[in-house]
């Protein structure tokens, strides 16, 4: 397994203890952190 695979397991690995995390909310996304999505996802609809 290459260095960039290698980070990405350990960061993967993070994100699923953290949504089994009791304190985790589901969600379509964050609107705090993930702003950029959000806006992603209207530039979409709008061209739809």
């Amino acid at each position: 397994m290459g260095t960039i695979e290698m980070e990405d397991q350990a960061v993967v690995q993070s994100v699923h203890q953290g949504i089994n995390s009791r304190y985790y909310e589901t969600g379509r996304y964050s609107a705090k952190y993930e702003t950029g999505v959000h806006h992603f996802h209207k530039i979409i609809t709008k061209s739809l």
